[in-house]
């Protein structure tokens, strides 16, 4: 097991991101900076190697950097990333919530790749999340108030289509099913049920009873792919 070194990755490099992956293909793990509206991209050590732990090599965005390398996370829910795409052609993906979009970066070579949407498309992107050809964004604008919903994409690199909505809605304060409040963290996940691979996805989410916050809940979906459909 690698043990990070508080030392390593210092307070000065993380400011107050939100958003953390790690790449083994690439060897590289990438934090968002909130308010400096950067990615720190640093290698990963090596399980049992002798180098120095996490190296930072480069940032990316920040004011300072022609459009369209720049962000606007303006919250700590925006942010989020992940990595997509297959081995010859792996990018991360990076929701902006000032700029209503998720872009794609090329962090080994620090360029802008596209967007899953173009900016200003997608209403208070949050989270992010990405399985074979499939790409996830949690998104709400307001915090008590508009839409709450998770989109659901489907391609590669630069070139995105939408599929469907997975669920959507605002809760308060009932607690209806279906409907999602403040969702931001996802992550897709395989299920073996019934002898059928198929594909379902984690949400972190809050709820409301009576008025009155409920704390943060765990739902899960399942999406009705198979996994030839969801590995493209």
């Amino acid at each position: 097991m690698v043990t990070l070194n508080p030392e390593v990755v210092s307070r000065r490099f993380v400011d107050t991101g939100y958003g953390i992956a790690h790449c083994d293909m690439l060897g590289v793990f990438v934090v968002s900076a909130n308010p400096a509206n950067m990615l720190r991209v640093f290698s990963s050590p090596k399980l049992g190697g002798k180098d120095k732990g996490f190296q930072l090599q480069r940032t990316l965005g920040g004011p300072e950097s022609p459009f369209p390398m720049q962000f606007k996370f303006q919250c700590s829910y925006s942010g989020s990333l992940a990595f997509t795409g297959c081995a010859a052609a792996r990018y991360l993906l990076v929701s902006d919530n000032g700029h209503g979009t998720v872009h794609v970066i090329d962090v080994v070579h620090g360029r802008h790749v596209g967007f899953v949407v173009a900016a200003g498309t997608i209403p208070g992107p949050r989270g992010v999340a990405a399985m074979g050809s499939l790409v996830a964004v949690s998104a709400w604008k307001a915090y008590c108030s508009g839409k709450h919903f998770i989109q659901l994409f489907e391609g590669s690199a630069a070139t995105w289509k939408p599929m469907r909505v997975i669920s959507g809605g605002f809760r308060h304060p009932g607690s209806a099913n279906g409907q999602l409040e403040m969702p931001c963290g996802l992550r897709f996940a395989i299920c073996d049920d019934d002898m059928v691979t198929s594909l379902q996805m984690f949400i972190v989410h809050m709820i409301w009873k009576n008025g009155k916050t409920d704390g943060w809940w765990l739902a899960k979906v399942q999406l009705g792919f198979s996994m030839v459909q969801a590995s493209g």
